[in-house]
């Protein structure tokens, strides 16, 4: 039947046919349909007219008894071939709806799901004839070293493989003998064929292939000479001719050229070059392939290595303080970067080839690291914006949300109460309040030449005391061979801070970062106690813990200002006594305080006398340092209180130091710390005086009078670990 409707009549009645069955499907819960139009010429459709592919759900509808006429159209026959059937329907994404618990029912064509399960090949494919035709699967890099294994793999086992450039390889195959002369075809079993094309492809290895094919060619002098004409004086003599033979069960059968090459699947050009091969040796032994064997010419020499392991350990590597008893890195300065580092070995070696990401591969393998710059960052903030990161359940990340806000609730919480005991020293002579912290080492001499990036440098330290109420500053300053910079030194210059109180404070309150090493210690604890009975105006100490990570106090402005001020002024620095004089210049508020060893105490020793450290409170509970936010001195000597926290409602526990039968300890006599200079290392030594040429020659004398020692281990103070 030959339709043409193409007319805007015809167009207008199929639109509102659709839309009664459109409408009528809906009233039975039709949820999906796709529409096409077409029209048939010839008995062929090409494009205007209806179908409809429909997903109907079972909304009180017996499809059972589904009418004959029901899919009937008033311009079209019905195609015998359309059924329902009980299956999930499929339609596209775009008019699916999904309905749960309902029986889903399907309109598609009988001819169409042959074509949609298409039937499996009968029989299994033989492996003798053909190899694997699957490619060989390769990761998306088609460069990478486990891509070019597989490829490789795939080609030396005659299977297929995909190219770099995408291109499919084939299989080998052992393609028919054809006719020939020595009648090959008739001659040899397809069985015994088989098994040498398996075997032979088994063997899985180009030179292994090329030793075998050699075995079964024989080259000879030809019997006759033909002059072949290659065109004008290109004369081409054959001198030598080749038989090939198959061995089969111990036996060698002749066989010509073509009939070899089909029944091993190989091509023309491998036996041209097996056949130059074995005429390169005098034994006729194909020689090795030598392809991946050539030395990479971008290698980087032995030499060149040795460069930039000399120049990495050049520079001057620091144990930490704290850590080196389990960790072997090592620290180098916070003014190198890798960057700069490479630049200082291409102008010492400006020859050389090494690039910046091989000088850095190199580092990477000296278990080095950067010292950071003395900025308080909050590991409990890290982790926990880490783990937000990757969680994917809301509840988890619910709880660390919850985690991260008491956290940052707590260092609100510290930095207030700093604010609410300021004011209150404010309104109140009676009451003082001090933040105090180690600023960042400081370099001596501080030299801008390249080479004082390779050399040791003796290190200046400043411990400052900031006065809360008048703004003041004291800076306390030494170099390491005067003394250390541990407890016992920032104990002592806080006990001048102590001794120069005016006579009307009776309540001093100390805010520093919880750096167990140096703060949050027994150390402190003994100098405190020895402060009260040293000064009797002094009733009340307090000394208060910000929380790790949220430290930031106003003497690290004030470090702020003297770092600002050694970039912004080129003052030449060769002594310990420029950096006094340096911070003398960074504002009036600022006064240097020249540190002597007789200004040093050794509070420690007092816990060898009346008081005893102890690790239980007065309620026989455990008592940890690193736990506690706020300790507070008092008369009687000797009782230590501690919180937990920096809450005002939160009641004082206590921790009884004095030793059994001293109820009234004598804390006022406490010996000097040191009685001669600290030895530096030997190495350090040598390499100042190295520095010499670019020091004023005034302080020559300063240098080389250094006490030195083989056994002095440099350590750079300024990596501590904090505890809280």
């Amino acid at each position: 039947m030959h339709y043409r409707r193409c007319t805007m009549e015809y167009l207008a009645l199929t639109f509102l046919v659709f839309m009664l069955v459109l409408d009528f499907a809906e009233s039975f819960g039709c949820f999906g349909f796709s529409v096409g139009v077409y029209y048939y010429i010839d008995g062929k459709r090409n494009g205007i007219g209806t179908e409809l592919n429909l997903c109907l759900t079972g909304a009180g509808y017996d499809y059972d008894e589904t009418p004959d006429n029901f899919y009937d159209d008033d311009d079209s026959v019905k195609d015998p071939n359309f059924e329902v059937t009980d299956e999930i329907c499929s339609v596209s994404s775009s008019s699916t709806i999904s309905r749960e618990n309902n029986s889903k029912h399907e309109i598609r064509l009988k001819g169409n799901q042959e074509a949609e399960h298409p039937r499996e090949e009968e029989g299994s494919q033989k492996a003798e004839n053909q190899r694997d035709e699957q490619p060989c699967q390769t990761p998306m890099k088609r460069y990478s070293r486990r891509a070019r294994r597989e490829r490789k793999e795939c080609r030396q086992t005659g299977k297929s493989y995909t190219t770099a450039s995408g291109k499919l390889v084939s299989a080998r195959k052992q393609s028919p003998l054809k006719q020939c002369r020595l009648k090959c075809s008739e001659r040899f079993n397809d069985e015994d064929l088989q098994i040498l094309f398996i075997e032979y492809w088994d063997l899985s290895s180009v030179d292994s292939r090329r030793n075998y094919l050699a075995t079964l060619i024989t080259p000879k002098n030809p019997l006759r000479i033909r002059l072949r004409d290659g065109g004008g004086e290109n004369i081409r003599v054959r001198d030598v001719t080749y038989e090939y033979a198959l061995e089969i069960q111990m036996k060698t059968h002749p066989i010509c050229q073509k009939c070899f090459l089909r029944v091993f699947g190989e091509t023309k050009k491998f036996l041209e070059v097996l056949q130059k091969k074995k005429k390169e040796t005098a034994s006729g032994v194909s020689r090795g392939d030598r392809r991946g064997t050539t030395p990479n010419p971008r290698r980087i020499k032995e030499e060149e290595l040795s460069k930039i392991n000399d120049h990495i350990k050049s520079f001057p590597a620091y144990e930490s303080h704290y850590s080196r008893a389990h960790s072997s890195k090592k620290y180098l300065s916070s003014t190198l970067t890798l960057a700069k580092m490479y630049s200082l070995f291409k102008e010492r070696y400006p020859e050389s080839s090494v690039t910046r990401f091989t000088y850095e591969k190199r580092f990477n393998c000296h278990n080095l690291s950067f010292k950071q710059p003395k900025i308080d960052t909050c590991h409990t903030c890290d982790v926990l914006k880490m783990q937000l990161d990757i969680t994917n359940t809301p509840e988890e990340k619910e709880r660390l949300q919850a985690e991260k806000e008491s956290h940052l609730l707590r260092a609100e919480n510290a930095y207030s109460r700093k604010r609410d005991d300021t004011k209150l020293a404010c309104k109140n002579p009676s009451f003082a309040t001090y933040t105090f912290n180690l600023q960042q080492c400081l370099p001596t001499p501080y030299l801008q030449s390249s080479v004082a990036f390779y050399k040791r440098l003796l290190w200046t330290y400043n411990l400052t005391v900031h006065n809360n109420v008048n703004k003041k500053v004291d800076c306390f300053m030494w170099h390491e061979t005067i003394a250390a910079r541990g407890a016992n030194q920032i104990a002592s210059c806080l006990m001048n801070i102590l001794q120069n109180l005016p006579s009307d404070v009776q309540h001093v309150i100390f805010y520093s970062d919880a750096c167990a090493g140096q703060n949050r210690n027994s150390h402190m604890a003994a100098m405190f106690m020895h402060a009260l009975s040293k000064f009797p105006n002094i009733l009340t100490i307090d000394h208060k813990f910000l929380i790790s990570g949220h430290s930031h106090m106003e003497c690290d402005s004030d470090h702020s200002v003297i770092e600002r001020l050694k970039k912004k002024r080129a003052t030449a620095i060769h002594h310990p006594r420029d950096w006094y004089q340096l911070v003398r210049l960074a504002g009036r508020r600022f006064q240097v305080h020249a540190m002597t060893q007789e200004d040093f105490y050794d509070c420690a020793q007092l816990f060898k006398g009346p008081l005893v450290k102890k690790s239980k409170n007065s309620n026989n509970d455990k008592f940890n340092w690193s736990q506690c936010q706020w300790f507070r001195y008092q008369r009687p000597i000797g009782i230590l209180l501690y919180k937990r926290s920096l809450s005002n409602e939160e009641a004082f526990e206590q921790v009884d130091m004095k030793r059994r039968g001293q109820d009234n300890p004598n804390l006022i006599d406490v010996k000097k710390e040191y009685h001669s200079s600290l030895p530096i290392s030997k190495e350090k030594k040598k390499e100042l005086i190295d520095l010499l040429p670019l020091v004023d020659p005034m302080f020559h004398d300063f240098y080389k009078a250094l006490p030195d020692m083989s056994n002095v281990q440099d350590c750079d103070l300024d990596l501590e670990e904090f505890v809280e």
